[in-house]
């Protein structure tokens, strides 16, 4: 029920406002969840033929930050029907506004009216995940909440919460000023649990069952930490004497590739192995946003020169880079399979394969982040 709503329930009646509060804070969900269906009718086949396979959708923004998907099939793309923040505030430790889209394309994490939704991207449903009340914050420019990224088998969700929560039913939680920090959100039921071992976020660990972070000790000394969910002490994975320590890290399975020394380097997580370039060293900030393949066999990452963004690849075992293709304007790029890349520029969004080929998939909108920010 929207404040709107409530003004003019409390103009018409006082005691019919009363009486919605008190059905409203005994627990009654805000989101209402689609029923299951009604089972097979009468006579009708008990087993359904399996479903043919559906290509993942690839999710992006449209005009006033609408979501919307297409299927890489031919088929045009379809509004979720849900407008989202998409302001550019968050923290390189925490996560953004921006929405993400989880690695399997079956849900989008976004900010909506400043909380927490999961837009369903089969059929659009939003579920509302936190609900606050304005007065928390004075500042309204402030973001209430930054979503870090999604767990490699998309079933869990991480968030920074930095603002007071209410309980499920938008009514006041009874603690004014609830812990904040990270949760995590799972799709089984929309629940925030708080993780209050953990002090940062750079991306998922290998397993799903905790996070690592580049921890800032000193000058010129960073720490890769391991951080599990509930209790329990941050682990040290691998250490660097880089002026930005693990910058720019991106995580897939038991790999991790970085920049470090102008460099793009590559190592696992758990080993103390030196890292191996992936990359030849470049001018300062020319190669940035590397990101490894779902099989980690290959490595893909933006090249600055000027005002010109190129799209790059760096195939396993050389680092002797190719350029995939120059973008019209700013290079935004995630990986959709391990043989083909996503790519949105001031031309579209496209598919993109190893050999440079591109199909375009609408003629603009602006890729949401794959995964994690």
């Amino acid at each position: 029920m929207s404040r709107l709503d409530l003004r003019a329930l409390f103009a018409a009646s006082l005691l019919l406002l009363t009486a919605v509060l008190v059905a409203s804070c005994a627990g009654s969900p805000l989101v209402t969840e689609v029923p299951d269906s009604a089972g097979p009718k009468e006579g009708a086949s008990q087993e359904a033929p399996p479903p043919a396979p559906v290509a993942r959708p690839v999710v992006f923004l449209g005009a006033d930050s609408e979501l919307f998907a297409v299927v890489p099939d031919g088929s045009a793309a379809r509004s979720l029907g849900v407008h989202v923040l998409n302001n550019g505030a968050g923290s390189i430790d925490k996560g953004g506004s921006a929405p993400v889209v989880s690695w399997d394309g079956r849900w989008v994490a976004a900010l909506s009216d400043d909380d927490l939704v999961v837009v369903a991207v089969a059929d659009g449903t939003a579920h509302r995940v936190t609900h606050y009340y304005p007065e928390k914050h004075e500042n309204t420019d402030l973001v209430k909440i930054m979503i870090s990224g999604w767990s490699p088998d998309s079933s869990r969700l991480m968030v920074y919460v930095d603002a007071g929560l209410t309980d499920e039913s938008g009514c006041q939680a009874p603690d004014a000023s609830p812990t904040l920090g990270f949760y995590t959100v799972s799709v089984d039921g929309w629940e925030l649990t708080h993780q209050p071992a953990i002090e940062g976020f750079s991306g998922w660990d290998a397993d799903g069952e905790g996070v690592v972070f580049s921890l800032y000790r000193a000058k010129d000394d960073y720490a890769l930490m391991r951080y599990p969910f509930g209790s329990g002490d941050g682990r040290v994975l691998r250490t660097s004497q880089s002026g930005y320590g693990f910058l720019q890290l991106h995580v897939v399975g038991p790999d991790a590739v970085w920049i470090e020394h102008d460099t793009i380097v590559r190592a696992p997580l758990s080993s103390a192995a030196p890292a191996t370039e992936a990359s030849p060293a470049a001018p300062f900030a020319s190669q940035q946003w590397p990101r490894l393949a779902p099989d980690r066999a290959h490595v893909a990452f933006v090249v600055k020169e000027g005002t010109t963004e190129s799209l790059t690849l760096a195939r396993g075992g050389t680092t002797e880079p190719a350029t995939l293709g120059v973008c019209a304007g700013r290079c935004e790029f995630g990986w959709y399979s391990a043989e083909t890349l996503v790519v949105s520029d001031n031309d579209g969004v496209h598919l993109v394969g190893l050999d440079g080929s591109r199909n375009t998939l609408a003629p603009n909108g602006e890729l949401v982040p794959i995964g994690v920010h």
